[in-house]
């Protein structure tokens, strides 16, 4: 093999071994001819380049012919005849990538349309694949005009590439790690602005505003002085944004909104503790810092404080996780929990997150890399519960504990004590400021100085209900039982009564509205009682309508519950709570998904869709806590209902792990107690959350087994519905006939029973699984007939996601105004509601890409990708890289081409998706073949040809005959070919589509050049 290298000394080796050349001149013979590397060059060209115009010898044509007699001889001598000479001129017959200029500008190409597609790491290895292909000086030795000219060219093309990996180095987050790279470009290239915009904008997201600034003022006076002009309005802009101290600036431009923030607010009236800040905030400080102290001494305060405090410092994530390690009615997160939460407060789509430990710790790493973080810990257990989440390195910790987590390397401890004396009067005086300072100093000592207690008394106080003999009274407990116990008899009977009430909730927060539920009391005596209990500081209030109490005010409010109310009150009082959330749940699940089939009805409201989907988003939580809470206390079957209700809801938002984890809770449960086709529903519910994480064949054993409760027990349509999943696990898998099989025994008993809307659903996965087959006027039969079946019964939903499978078959079979039209139909039903605008607009960026408007074809594929991404659809994801990988094969840029059906083609295998990948396999041989690397486009063609026909997809399997006839066609003539393009247009004959004319045609002109 060949290799040419122009960017150091011009050298060429065969096989790995050297090729001695000659003279500098014949250097500049084999540059030229490599520059052009498989386009001819006219002897007159080579003259020109070598010579220039005045300094051409006397006999310049018998001296070019000499130089590149010894360089064919030389390589020939090599067993490389690859210097050609043809009418047109003299050629270097070697592929493009052998050149190393041409390697390095395939490779930026690459690198800057994956960046257009949202892959800007892939686009940073890209482009540093191509800065190491720099061994020094372009065309090093070479003398000449053309050679100086050139060697400028292609050091400015350098150094723009560099730029460009720097630019995207700094969209990753790697401030740091450029700015000193930036100081050595900005003072060899003092006038450029791009490196100078980009070091202002690497040292002020690196803290250093003052050295931005320098920066700019260099510049400013430079353009000045030498030029007598201002720095243009990129930089400007810049200064100004560092001026202003611009938090869009400063945060890593990651494709988010907003950066993730889950910090609480700050407590407003936070009073003293100036000491342990500064600690914690002051610019010594360590990676991690430990926390601990008593219950109730004010940690989780502290950190929050002192991490809205370092705020400013870390403008890319502020992240807070509640580790629940004294939760009275939930176990403490477990490592592996704790880290899911946190990458869901990341915005990682809960697909892309992976079910390993190790491989979920390496993606919170990955996620962190490089992003200026803080993160609260709050109530951690131990150190297990945190280490793996303390590997993040560019992070800074803030970790509560009660008691000191030993073994953190690095870590700094910081033991908080109860507030000294003068801040715990200053508190005290802060919400209670008429107090005399004796009745301050008697709430001081009675509360032990301990902060919660001295909240709870100083509201009380604040409300007029402090009295003297108060600083003598106690329970016999703690300080901050005593404090309770002051505050819980100084109110009236109902809003002890709601007190109790709420600590008898499993629920870590509550919605105001329940409130008279669990309590049992009127809405207005639970909303006077709420203010009463806000103004004692025995709840607070997080958020609008929302109410937490402290863990010892729980473990307070539990208790005087338990030994003051009866087994059986306090019973009634959690039944009502489950019962309200469970009918709530229900009513919002009809709303949103109205025909879906529950065996059990209830009452409904009116709720609409948006109340609907805003109380679930709000409640989700509350709503699995209250059902563990049920499968532990002996209400399993409010427990069941209860997940069922969320199931739906927790699918369409990718909470996939939190919906498995309680529907195999539910599971168990049924499994005990329920019948075979409640189980048999379980079965079903947890096989679609299973199949979404893709673990097909895991979901379809459970599909399995819940298909044979049903035949048991004679249930059809639960029998119906367990077959139509079946075939939906097998279409994944591209088992399409098996699919084909399931879908139309479900279609039948959905006849049987009655059910239209289910025959609808039937027969329109039906008509997916016959057009993966080929055969698709029945599959148009099939949609035609499921769109009917949903318009019949209401359901527009389903109705547009039949117009959008029309949609693509006729696109298949040709006609794209039919197409556009159903695609038309899909998206007004379909609007804003989860990625389906995405796949809209990927299938009409199709239909761009067909009529030649690749421009727009490329913007609807790059929008609907960064939506599949966003929401971690792989297999949508898989798809649209290969639309784009088609669109630039067909503007002829293949190398751009290239990179993305790699792409494609590396997460279809590890999503086991063999239908992506045929078609990644496909458009990576086209790409190989338009840059002429014939050997490798066969090795793919032949690869494609096998993977369609294991799955039964003739038309893949008629473009992977196609491209063999193509390829062999260029390889070993048409006899080669000619049997495999009549092989494809047999396929294509028999599926009606439009690539049948042009292979006929292409048959046609080869059977014309043979006769």
């Amino acid at each position: 093999m060949e290799e040419v290298t122009l960017l150091g000394s011009v050298e060429i080796t065969v096989d790995g071994r050297g090729v001695k050349l000659g003279s500098p001149k014949e250097r500049c013979v084999l540059a030229v001819l490599a520059v052009e590397c498989g386009r001819p060059v006219t002897a007159e060209t080579l003259a020109a380049r070598i010579w220039g115009t005045a300094g051409r010898p006397e006999h310049a044509r018998a001296t070019l012919t000499s130089y590149l007699s010894r360089l064919r001889r030389r390589l020939r001598d090599t067993g490389a005849a690859v210097l050609r000479h043809d009418p047109a001129g003299y050629v270097l017959a070697v592929d493009a990538d052998a050149v190393d200029l041409h390697r390095f500008r395939r490779l930026c190409r690459q690198a800057r349309a994956i960046a257009a597609s949202g892959d800007d790491e892939q686009a940073r290895d890209l482009l540093r694949e191509a800065e190491g292909l720099w061994r020094g000086e372009p065309l090093a030795g070479l003398p000449g005009d053309w050679a100086r000219h050139m060697r400028v060219s292609l050091e400015e093309e350098f150094r723009a590439t560099v730029l460009e990996r720097i630019d995207t180095e700094t969209r990753l987050g790697l401030h740091a790690e450029v700015v000193g790279e930036l100081f050595r470009l900005t003072a060899a290239h003092p006038f450029d602005e791009k490196a100078a915009g980009l070091l202002m904008t690497a040292l002020y997201r690196c803290d250093r505003s003052a050295d931005a600034l320098a920066v700019y003022r260099r510049v400013r006076t430079l353009l000045a002085e030498e030029n007598g002009t201002e720095p243009g309005p990129g930089l400007r802009e810049i200064h100004e944004g560092i001026l202003r101290r611009d938090v869009g600036l400063a945060a890593t431009p990651r494709r988010e909104a907003a950066p993730p923030d889950s910090l609480p607010p700050d407590i407003d009236d936070f009073t003293g503790r100036d000491r342990e800040l500064d600690a914690l905030t002051g610019r010594a400080h360590d990676r991690v810092s430990v926390i601990t102290g008593m219950a109730g001494v004010g940690k989780s305060a502290l950190a929050v404080r002192a991490a809205r405090a370092l705020a400013h410092r870390y403008p890319d994530v502020r992240l807070y996780l509640h580790l629940r390690g004294h939760d009275p009615e939930l176990p403490p997160l477990s490592p592996h929990a704790a880290l899911a939460e946190l990458l869901r407060q990341l915005n990682v789509p809960a697909e892309r997150v992976p079910a390993g430990p190790a491989e979920r710790a390496l993606l919170w790493r990955r996620e962190m890399e490089r992003r200026r973080a803080i993160v609260v810990l709050d109530d951690a257990t131990g150190v297990r519960q945190i280490c793996a989440i303390l590997t993040a390195r560019s992070a800074r910790f803030l970790v509560t504990a009660r008691r000191r987590l030993s073994g953190l390397p690095g870590a700094g401890y910081l033991r908080l004590d109860v507030l000294g004396v003068e801040a715990a009067r200053a508190l005290v005086r802060g919400m209670a400021g008429h107090l005399r300072d004796v009745d301050v100093d008697a709430i001081v000592r009675r509360c032990g100085r301990l902060p919660v207690a001295l909240r709870v008394a100083a509201g009380r106080a604040a409300a007029g209900l402090f009295h003297e003999d108060d600083a003598d009274a106690g329970t016999g407990g703690g300080p901050a039982e005593a404090a309770f116990e002051l505050s819980y008899r100084a109110l009236t009977d109902d809003q002890r009564l709601v007190f109790r009430r709420l600590g008898l909730s499993p629920c870590p927060e509550t919605d105001v509205r329940t409130v008279p539920v669990v309590s049992g009391v009127p809405a207005a005596v639970a909303r006077d009682a709420v203010e009463a209990l806000l103004d004692h500081h025995l709840v607070q209030e997080p958020g609008p309508g929302r109410l937490r109490m402290h863990d010892l005010v729980r473990a307070f409010a539990r208790s005087r519950a338990f030994g003051e109310e009866s087994s059986a009150e306090r019973r009634r009082a959690v039944g009502r709570l489950l019962n309200h959330y469970l009918t709530r749940a229900d009513q919002a699940d009809r709303a949103l998904h109205p025909h879906r089939h529950r065996p059990v009805p209830v009452t409904r409201d009116g709720t609409d869709e948006p109340d609907a989907r805003a109380w679930l988003e709000a409640e989700w939580r509350n709503g699995l806590v209250l059902a563990r809470h049920a499968f532990a206390h002996e209400w399993r079957q409010h427990g069941v209902l209860l997940v069922r209700s969320f199931s739906a809801f927790l699918e369409a938002q990718g909470h996939y792990e939190h919906a498995a984890e309680a529907q195999e809770e539910a599971l168990q449960a049924v499994r005990e107690f329920g019948d075979g086709d409640t189980t048999a529903l379980a079965l079903r519910e947890l096989s679609q959350t299973k199949a979404r994480t893709g673990h097909h064949t895991e979901a379809l054993e459970l599909a399995e087994e819940a298909l044979g409760l049903t035949r048991a027990s004679g249930d059809a349509r639960g029998s119906a519905e367990a077959l139509d999943r079946m075939g939906i696990y097998l279409w994944h898998t591209a088992r399409f006939r098996e699919a084909l099989a399931h879908h139309r025994e479900a279609q039948a008993l959905y006849r049987r029973i009655g059910d239209g809307r289910g025959e609808a659903e039937a027969l329109g996965h039906a008509g997916i699984d016959l057009w993966h087959l080929g055969r698709y006027e029945e599959a148009a039969a099939h949609l035609r007939a499921a769109l009917d079946g949903y318009l019949l019964a209401g359901d527009e939903r389903g109705a547009a996601m039949a117009h959008n499978n029309l949609g693509e078959i006729q696109r298949r079979r040709g006609y794209h105004r039919d197409a556009v039209r159903h695609y038309q139909e899909a998206g007004r039903v379909f609007g804003g509601i989860g990625e389906y605008p995405a796949i809209l607009r990927n299938n009409v960026g199709n239909v761009h890409q067909y009529k030649g408007n690749y421009g727009e074809a490329l913007r609807c594929h790059r929008e609907a990708i960064a939506v599949f991404r966003a929401a971690g659809d792989r297999r949508n994801v898989a798809d649209a890289l290969n639309s784009l990988g088609v669109t630039y094969l067909l503007i002829d840029r293949p190398a751009e081409a290239l990179v993305h059906h790699q792409n494609a083609e590396r997460i279809a295998r590890e999503i086991e998706d063999p239908y992506q990948r045929v078609r990644a396999v496909q458009g990576i041989a086209d790409a190989h073949r338009a840059t002429g690397c014939r050997t490798a486009a066969l090795d793919h063609h032949r690869q494609a040809l096998a993977i369609a026909r294991s799955i039964g997809d003739p038309y893949h399997e008629g473009k992977a005959h196609e491209g063999i006839a193509a390829t062999l066609l260029q390889l070993r003539g048409p006899d080669a070919a000619r049997i495999h393009w009549r092989q494809a247009l047999d396929l294509f004959e028999r599926l009606d589509v439009p690539e049948a004319r042009s292979v006929a045609i292409q048959l046609q002109m080869m059977d014309g050049v043979s006769a």
